[in-house]
């Protein structure tokens, strides 16, 4: 028996004594193994494999995981193995710990902050570093990492075009040394520039204590520039002042000359600066030259940040962004960030290195060798001791590409974002908050910031592609920057596209109708109103549908009863039982249905009492093994029956159930979204005759002047608009919120006791995205048998979901519906706290603990959507036909000498056909016929 498959034996939740005694048996020769040269070869071999796999392929992923904080710990043992595990095993849990919780940063779809270096050369690099493995914190702890380090950082300067003051190369004491990142470069400058200036004013003040000294230090930046600035401020113990740019976020020499004098008046001592070639938030450039010549006439210390952007430097066509360099004392750009060089490698170059070193000068005698001074020493040049052979990646990158092809990889970068520029300044609806210079765009929606505040939220919840975003001067935007090595035109059209559609989905959430659809992996879903209910000639909406060839023969209509009813104890109720307890809940809705048709005074009380004593009653007609799982199955359906009113059925009157017109035909599915449905109607629309969706705050109603119109609508965004008709079609759950202070003077009280006493509910969609399948397509959908104890209690917001169904032609989609306080308070809660409730629900119902949380979510929000407070009308214990007819009755009324101005429509003011778009449609005709035949009357407006 081999090595491998005896350790393979250890397996995680087995005793310690089982393993060991095991292992003992099989190799009793030798008490435990560790990886040697051969062991190693293979596992180097099978990770090479694996990590070209994973990059040539990253695009496959999704950007961001599905993950929670915490995640983590239940992947893995809670204490380390006490014996050695095969490198297989480990091999093995990469993808399922690791990989699962890791950001992509290296994907074309990855657009956030800005970009980290990743290339094959610099891998290998690392490896190499890796195997040496040597601290070279002196020259004698190994030449080789401090000599290749000083060539290194000559070549890459000479690469940027910076002066030679700045090399080894010159002669004389300036030179570069690797940091780890730019924030550690600014503040070992500023304590190079405070030791300084604390010698100089010694000298002029020896009375002076240090205490003093620096109380008075002031150093100055952009106030755009990055927060490490800051911080090296607050580290250094001295001041700093963040300046405000010019109009094009540039930092200059007059506003830095003003600042200085100001604080010289004041007693302080200007000391340092950081000129900002790249700015985080938008990538604008500070006035080098300027700066430079206002430092250098103070003999001030200035330090140049180009962490991101001074890459670019090494092609000439961007040198003029850092003209004025030979004014700094040292200089700093990131290789880890644009030039393909493995985090972390910081470049930095100090013309008077001497003033670093003598700040970080301890010198104990361990540390001393015979070379000193005869070659640097980077320990004093940093602040850390220890340091890694970072040198060898910017050897391997710079001969592994060659100077060309960097070039050419920070050209192809400037390229695509001034393509992704292009995409928007095509598209009216956007504006471009910076000029485009290197790899960064920075872009809006033209409007509020919340507005994009939203953008970003569903960009992101979309979870294709991943952006961060900025504000300046309280204008909010988002950042879209080139990132990765593998991006190409084709990633920059997928990610534009991601964005318009984001887009189209928040500027379609505006009042109007229940209508809004989007994309979700590779399916169509609908927010909102989805089906035609009464696929037939005489609905109007289906004949819209036909007539823009929306609807193909066949059409697939709703079959309610396919499906597989599953407990909350994970079991599935027998499919015979299940088919004789739907067609029995079949037949006691119709009877509720009838009591309307038959007539006569409300006694029946509510809809969940009829239907709750109609099934207790009916269960008696099943063999008493078989009860249990009836009564769960029509109460199941019981809850989705309340999903189709919104609201509790202890609410809905039994009596006036029935006052619905059903038309025949089916339930059919716009497979490209119900939003198409309202094309034909706004294409005939003469430009400007009618305005609609518009937000409004009060509507003032009455005799206006003559020829000014008999109403007056003052809208949200300003705009007043005076008309002779309104056609009010907000929803029923607005109404309710607002009537009393919408309209002025107030409405009948007729018209207001109305509007109290229809019911309107809720009913929620919730859209899940799965990278695999787990369910078997097409075979019908998931419904939650719900005992009646359970639906009673309602202590978990899940216990509002009713069914979880696919979406019809996906592949990955799934879809649950959710209704009542339950899906208000579905709303309320974080995407991670949906996704894991209805996960758990899923995993509870089906009986299998394993299933995957989903990649991407998406949800509708009707409740809290101050446009429409809900979602559904229906007839309440309160309500009669005659309170809709009474909605939809205008105002004035048809006894009112005046003519009607306020006319009402929506899918509750139409007996019959309420809470459908149908009856909306219908509702809408029905004002607009009458304004056409007031217009007929009166030959032209009313008066």
């Amino acid at each position: 028996m081999g090595g491998s498959s005896a350790l393979g034996l250890m397996r995680r939740g087995q005793s310690s004594k089982w393993s060991l005694s095991t292992y003992c048996i099989v190799r009793s020769t030798k008490y435990f193994e560790i990886m040697e040269a051969g062991d190693f070869k293979d596992f180097a071999k099978a990770m090479t494999d694996y990590v070209a796999e994973y990059l040539e392929n990253i695009r496959d992923r999704q950007v961001v995981p599905s993950v929670k904080p915490g995640y983590l710990r239940p992947l893995v043992p809670e204490q380390a193995p006490q014996q050695p595990e095969p490198w297989t095993a480990v091999m093995a849990d990469i993808e399922r710990v690791v990989m699962s919780g890791v950001t992509h940063w290296h994907s074309p779809r990855f657009h956030a902050y800005f970009p980290t270096a990743n290339s094959y050369p610099a891998i290998v690099a690392d490896m190499l570093s890796g195997a040496i493995a040597c601290i070279g914190f002196t020259w004698i702890a190994s030449p080789a990492c401090t000599e290749l380090e000083v060539v290194m950082l000559d070549w890459l300067g000479q690469m940027l075009g910076l002066p030679e003051q700045f090399l080894a190369r010159s002669g004389g004491e300036a030179g570069g040394v690797i940091q780890g990142t730019a924030s550690e470069a600014t503040l070992v400058a500023l304590l190079g520039a405070k030791a300084r200036i604390m010698q100089r004013v010694k000298e002029q003040h020896p009375e002076w204590t240090d205490t003093e000294i620096i109380s008075k230090l002031v150093a100055y930046c952009n106030k755009q520039a990055h927060s490490s600035v800051e911080r090296a401020g607050l580290l250094g113990g001295v001041k700093m002042r963040a300046l405000k740019p010019d109009n094009k976020r540039r930092l200059r020499g007059d506003i830095l000359q003003e600042a200085m004098d100001e604080d010289i008046k004041k007693g302080l001592i200007p000391f340092y600066v950081v000129a900002t070639l790249g700015t985080t938030s938008s990538c604008t450039f500070d006035a080098l030259d300027e700066i430079g010549d206002v430092c250098m006439s103070r003999n001030i210390w200035l330090h140049v940040d180009a962490a991101y952007a001074g890459s670019a430097f090494i092609c000439p066509e961007y040198r003029y962004l850092m003209k004025g360099v030979e004014k700094a004392d040292s200089f700093n750009f990131n290789p880890h960030k644009w030039m393909l060089v493995n985090f972390d490698c910081s470049a930095m170059w100090l013309k008077q290195p001497r003033w670093i070193v003598d700040a970080f000068n301890v010198d104990p005698l361990y540390l001393k060798h015979d070379q000193q001074g005869s070659a640097p020493d980077y320990r004093h040049w940093q602040i850390p001791l220890g340091r890694r052979f970072r040198a060898l990646k910017l050897w391997f990158v710079l001969r592994l590409y060659g100077v060309e092809n960097l070039q050419k990889h920070i050209r192809k970068h400037i390229a695509l974002a001034h393509l992704f520029e292009k995409l928007c300044t095509s598209d009216e609806r956007f504006e471009i908050v910076e000029e485009v210079t290197m790899g960064l765009v920075c872009f809006r929606l033209k409007g509020s910031n919340e507005i994009n505040e939203e953008l970003l939220r569903r960009i992101n919840g979309r979870g294709k592609i991943h952006l961060v975003p900025s504000k300046i001067d309280d204008v909010y935007f988002l950042r879209l920057a080139i990132c990765s090595r593998f991006s190409e035109e084709s990633d920059i059209h997928i990610s534009w596209e991601e964005v318009k559609i984001s887009a189209d989905e928040v500027l379609a959430q505006k009042p109007g109708g229940r209508i809004h659809s989007c994309w979700l992996g590779d399916a169509v879903i609908e927010l909102g109103a989805e089906w035609i209910h009464g696929a037939c000639l005489p609905n109007s909406v289906y004949t819209l549908a036909s007539q823009d060839r929306l609807l193909q023969a066949p059409l697939n209509r709703l079959d309610a009863s396919r499906g597989l009813f599953c407990t909350s104890e994970g079991r599935a109720v027998d499919l015979p039982v299940t088919i004789t307890a739907y067609h029995t809940f079949r037949q006691i809705e119709q009877q509720a249905a009838n009591l309307f048709r038959l007539g006569g005074e409300k006694m029946h009380g509510t809809l969940l009492n009829f239907i709750g004593l109609r099934i207790q009653q009916e269960l008696y007609n099943f063999p008493e093994e078989q009860r249990y799982d009836a009564a769960r199955v029509m109460f199941g359906l019981t809850n989705i029956l309340r999903n189709r009113c919104g609201d509790d059925l202890s609410l809905v009157s039994a009596d006036q159930y029935g006052s619905y017109i059903e038309l025949p035909g089916g339930s059919v599915r716009v497979p490209l979204g119900y939003v198409g449905v309202l094309a034909p109607l706004l294409r005939g629309l003469p430009d400007n005759s009618v305005r609609y969706n518009k937000a409004v705050n009060v509507i003032r109603w009455g005799r206006g002047k003559a020829g000014s119109g008999r109403a007056l609508v003052k809208c949200c965004d300003g705009e007043e608009i005076t008309s002779d008709y309104v056609i009010v079609t907000m929803s029923l759950g607005c109404l309710k919120c607002q009537a009393d202070k919408l309209f002025s003077p107030p409405l009948p009280s007729c018209k207001l006791d109305a509007i109290c006493n229809l019911g309107f509910g809720l009913s929620d969609k919730v859209f899940f995205e799965y990278r695999e399948p787990f369910w078997v397509c097409n075979e019908g959908n998931l419904k939650m048998a719900w005992s009646a104890e359970e639906l009673q209690s309602r202590n978990d917001w899940t216990s509002g979901v009713c069914a979880v169904d696919e979406m019809p032609g996906s592949k990955h989609v799934l879809c649950a519906w959710l209704s009542g306080q339950e899906a208000a308070k579905m709303e309320l809660m974080a995407d991670n706290d949906v996704a894991e409730g209805l996960t758990k629900l899923l995993r509870r119902f089906t009986g299998n603990p394993c299933l995957p949380y989903p990649r991407m979510m998406l949800r509708s929000r009707w409740a809290s959507d101050p446009h429409f407070c809900g979602a559904y009308s229906y007839m309440s214990c309160c309500s009669s036909v005659s309170h809709q007819c009474e909605l939809g009755t205008p105002v004035p009324g048809p006894c009112d000498p005046q003519p009607p101005i306020l006319l009402f429509a929506g899918e509750a003011t139409i007996p019959g056909y309420f809470a459908t778009a149908h009856g909306a449609r219908l509702s809408g005709i029905r004002e607009a016929e009458r304004i056409i035949q007031l217009t007929k009357k009166f030959e032209g407006p009313p008066h």
